[in-house]
């Protein structure tokens, strides 16, 4: 016999025994009515829930001694009440735990017992909030118990109670409500209730559990991996903080295995899965059939299963989530306000199994139970969205299958997606799948006009996924998953006869994302400064917040210190980028601000051609178009032959043949060449400037070098224009605005070089230390002093804002994964690597560095399809960190090649007095002298490859032949057809104003 069996046996002794009259016998029908409710909590036996509330209410119809003793009764009766609604729903217990509530509050006026009754009090009223969704029951819920925590001021632990349910209100008005500034207020609040709880008090590992939840809520809302980090760290102190033999241990792991589930889907770290499903699955092992939150543990379980299912599962694997997921909907009461995503979890599975065997009875069942979870589920949830989403993908795959319900399949299948597009309160991201949804329906259909409505909202919602808040690895994870959504928006408009600037607007809207958040944060404020100068210093205290990457966790060696700060960090700044909306929405009310940050007007977009057209080129399955941007108008070009297939064949190409080069003239660069006028080449000192904007994965290939260069002039853009790329208008216009500052006649400029000819694991860079030698005597005839640092990152770091040119001879790593990890290798890159997102976060904008030029392989390269739309790679990198121009390469190079490429560069923006236009006339004059020797080259070499192979053929007939030994020093030479030179003079490319 338990503890607390001896206890019960005790009160029923006493209870039997004392008169009616007995002056403690309230107490001891009370005490009883407490004690079968603990072992309720833990036996969950209903014959203890049943006698504990008949016990607590014979109390409550005694005659108190004294009010505090009513008071008490009455509160211990809607506890038990309140047990009994989350056990079998019934909302007479509910409203009765409520009214007895009240009075247990009316009742009372000493302090601490009055502000418990009031806890009370709100957490029924948050029950029947989430059961009847009526705003009056959570505003009173979140009133009475703000008033709880005024009434402990004078007990910092009874007030951290306060908080902690102050926290859990506002965290069920948010998961009803969808308002972020709800959630962060929970947060904050669940915050406070940790810093007034001793770190051994038995409630600070409740604190704990519920600050892991909410942290996960908003990782779930924006995305910041630091959330997601958090959640995992808190739910673990608070599983260590509870005893074994404790329910509530059930309760924290599962809500720590969510943590390390929502975890696993952004870093795909096994280990996260595998601890995820082991306590998903000790959570339904720990709780007894009957328990209110098997339902919930078992629904967790088998999204847990699914995620391990993901990875190469069984069709039996499946059918077991499936059987979890409906003993969870089964389990769970017909009036619970999970109810309905219980369902919905039962409904894709079933999906799946569709999608997976082509089982139609499986479809059918999918589609009738999320209509259930959709009919079940107010309007006004925010949950609604995914659920028209799914019920939506079911009657998708129905009509497909072309039966008799086809039409009607269809059109409920748009009108569900249509609903989840423009419900405000949703998750974005699901909007936005949701728009793609109607967009590629509408577009099967021929209907270009609600397809190119749909593109217009999707767009419109992609810059919301990269809140000021986050940091820019989230950001980048967070855009990767509407990849071509823009270059789609902008075909549909164009299929829809929309202007051509429309078309250009969605693709400026929706790409480059990152970047425009990075670019406006540093963007020039001297007229804000001038005309409102506290605005303008608020902004930049804001901004100067937010622009500051993260680096003082690494030094913490205090897990518990390091996951405080990481905590407070990531709420500040959701705390100052609302603070900076809100401060640019009062500029923007200011005569003369109402475009302050504002994405470029149509006269913005043409004016940024005043030094050459620029042109867009946009793929897309449903079509290709060239968007000419000049300074009178903007126009559309077609391009018929282009196809997006044909594209992302090219660009996953190993190698580039000289017939690639003669399709991109032929498909692309010809029809858009003459289009502009461009039809011949140019006088000798009047060479045309065009600016090259390409989506998707047209950015891969070498637009510049296209031609049909074996026939002679001007059949090349080589011969008719001087090439420039850029990743968007905003981007050249942003640049643009920085203007070149003066230099100062006695202090002469400072040129940064790097040469790594020896570069730790990396092979042997013949040409490195020479060409760097040549930039530095070239740097010298143009009044630079040239600098020579040590061979570190901190180094490199350290002198980059006093230089004017940044020139790197050395190897570059495109990560494939992460491409804000693609990095310059120093001696120390294998610990502390110049990567892309250093380069980001420099600030060199003020003094606007003419240029970096990155003589390494593929440092304009990305080998990850879905970061193409942001442009996140090397050179982009050094723009963004304020680089006037930079020149890089598409892929790999060869080393002797890019020493005489730089040379050339150097030698032509000497002349050409290091002006904007010289350094690129510079890479158009190398790369045009590397292609003329290449055309010299070409036919003797055919020749002597041939001898060559006819050599190899003999000796290997002789059976006398050895293997071919390449060269130790090359710089990752392309791989080329045996009857061609190879195309050193193609990779290298110039970004810039």
């Amino acid at each position: 016999m338990s503890d607390n069996d001896e206890v019960i046996r005790a009160y029923h002794e006493a209870v039997r025994t004392a008169p009616q009259d007995h002056p403690d016998l309230g107490m001891y029908l009370t005490n009883l009515a407490a004690a079968l409710g603990e072992r309720y909590s833990e036996t969950w036996e209903t014959v203890d829930l049943e006698e504990s509330i008949r016990s607590a209410r014979d109390a409550t119809r005694l005659e108190p001694q004294s009010q505090t003793d009513q008071a008490t009764w009455l509160n211990n009766l809607g506890i038990r009440l309140s047990d009994r609604y989350s056990r079998l729903g019934a909302g007479a217990d509910l409203e009765e735990a409520i009214r007895v509530a009240e009075e247990a509050v009316d009742t009372t006026q000493h302090w601490p017992a009055r502000a418990s009754y009031m806890r009370n009090l709100g957490s029924y009223l948050g029950e029947r909030y989430l059961t009847t969704g009526v705003t009056a029951d959570i505003e009173r819920a979140i009133h009475v118990t703000r008033q709880s925590i005024d009434l402990t001021a004078a007990d910092p632990v009874q007030q951290a109670k306060g908080w902690n349910s102050l926290g859990t209100r506002l965290g069920e008005r948010y998961q009803a409500e969808g308002d972020a500034n709800i959630l962060e207020e929970a947060i904050s609040a669940l915050h406070q209730a940790i810093d007034q709880t001793p770190e051994l008090h038995p409630a600070r590992a409740s604190h704990l559990n519920g600050l892991g939840v909410h942290l996960a809520a908003r990782y779930a809302l924006i995305g910041a991996l630091t959330d997601v980090e958090n959640a995992v760290d808190v739910g673990r102190s608070a599983v260590r903080a509870t005893p074994d033999n404790k329910i509530s241990r059930a309760l924290f792991l599962h809500n720590l295995g969510a943590a390390l589930g929502d975890r696993y889907t952004r870093t795909k770290t096994k280990g996260d899965l595998e601890e995820a499903v082991r306590f998903a699955q000790e959570t339904v092992d720990l709780t007894p059939n009957g328990h209110p939150k098997r339902p919930m543990y078992l629904n967790s379980l088998a999204i847990r299963l699914g995620d391990a299912y993901a990875l190469g599962g069984s069709i039996a694997d499946l059918d077991n989530i499936i059987r979890v997921a409906r003993e969870a909907a089964d389990a769970i009461p017909d009036f619970h306000a999970a109810r309905p995503a219980y369902l919905n979890n039962v409904g894709i599975r079933l999906l799946e199994r569709y999608a997976r065997e082509g089982d139609t009875t499986a479809l059918e069942e999918g589609i009738r139970v999320l209509r259930e979870a959709l009919r079940t589920t107010p309007e006004t949830s925010p949950a609604r969205a995914t659920y028209l989403v799914n019920l939506g993908t079911g009657l998708d795959h129905r009509h497909g299958c072309a039966g008799a319900t086809a039409h009607a399949d269809h059109e409920e299948a748009l009108s569900h997606f249509q609903a989840a597009l423009r419900q405000p309160n949703a998750s974005t991201i699901k909007r936005i799948a949701a728009g793609i949804a109607v967009l590629r329906i509408c577009a099967a259909s021929s209907d270009w006009q609600q397809a190119c409505d749909a593109s217009e909202l999707a767009v419109s919602l992609i810059p919301k996924l990269a809140p000021r808040a986050l940091e820019n690895a989230d950001r980048q994870h967070i855009l990767s998953q509407v990849v071509g959504l823009a270059s789609d928006g902008a075909a549909v408009a164009l299929q829809a006869g929309r202007d051509p600037t429309v078309a250009l607007g969605y693709l400026e809207q929706g790409r480059g994302v990152l970047a425009t958040v990075l670019l406006e944060m540093r963007a020039d404020i001297l007229d804000l400064q001038a005309a409102q100068p506290d605005l303008a210093r608020h902004f930049l205290r804001l901004r100067d917040e937010l622009d500051t990457p993260d680096t003082h966790g690494a030094f913490l060696t205090d897990d518990r210190e390091n996951s405080m700060r990481q905590q407070t960090r990531a709420s500040r700044r959701y705390d100052a980028g609302n603070e900076l909306d809100r401060l640019i929405a009062e500029i923007h009310r200011r005569p003369g601000f109402s475009d302050f940050l504002a994405a470029p007007s149509e006269a913005g977009m043409r004016a940024a051609a005043s030094r050459g057209p620029i042109v867009v080129l946009n793929t897309s399955g449903y079509r290709s178009d060239a968007i000419l941007v000049e300074q009178h108008q903007i126009r559309s070009l077609a391009l018929p032959n282009l196809e997006s297939g044909h594209v992302e064949k090219a660009a996953r190409s190993s190698g580039l043949e000289v017939e690639s080069l003669e399709w991109l003239w032929d498909t692309i660069a010809r029809p858009v060449l003459d289009a502009l006028g461009f039809s011949g080449p140019p006088a000798a000192e009047g060479w045309p400037h065009v600016w090259w904007i390409a989506t998707g994965a047209l950015s891969k290939l070498p637009i510049h070098a296209a031609g049909r260069h074996r026939g002679g002039s001007a059949g090349a853009v080589l011969d008719r224009v001087v090439s420039s790329y850029s990743s968007s208008v905003k981007a050249i216009l942003h640049g643009r605005r920085r203007a070149t500052p003066a230099p100062v006649a006695s202090v002469p400029g400072q040129a940064l070089l790097v040469e790594m000819q020896d570069t730790p694991g990396q092979g042997r860079l013949r040409f490195a230390r020479n060409e760097v030698a040549v930039v530095s005597d070239l740097c010298r005839t143009m009044g630079l002093n040239p600098l020579q640092p040590g061979r570190l990152k901190r180094h490199v770091v350290t002198h980059l804002p006093g230089s004017k040119i940044f020139h790197f001879a050395g190897h570059g790593l495109t990560d494939a994964v992460d491409p804000s990890q693609s990095q310059l290798l120093l001696e120390d890159w294998t610990a502390d690597p110049l990567s892309v997102g250093t380069l980001m976060s420099l600030k060199l904008q003020e003094r606007a560095p003419l240029m970096a030029y990155l003589s390494a392989c593929g440092t304009g390269q990305i080998r990850n399809e879905s970061f193409l739309d942001e442009s996140i790679h090397l050179i982009g990198a050094c723009q963004l960190a304020g680089f006037r121009h930079v020149i890089g390469t598409l892929w790999k190079v060869d080393d002797e090649s890019c020493a005489d490429v730089a040379r050339i560069v150097y030698e032509a923006i000497r002349e050409g007095g290091m002006t904007d236009e010289s350094v690129a006339r510079g890479l158009h004059n190398a790369t045009k002298e590397l292609r003329g020797r290449w055309l010299r080259k070409k036919p003797a070499e055919a020749e002597r490859r041939r001898s060559v192979k006819e050599a190899v053929a003999c000796l290997a007939a002789d059976g006398t032949g050895g293997g071919i030994v390449g060269e130790e020093d090359s710089r990752d030479v392309l791989d080329d057809d045996d009857e061609a030179l190879p195309l050193h003079w193609v990779p290298y490319v110039h970004f810039g104003v």
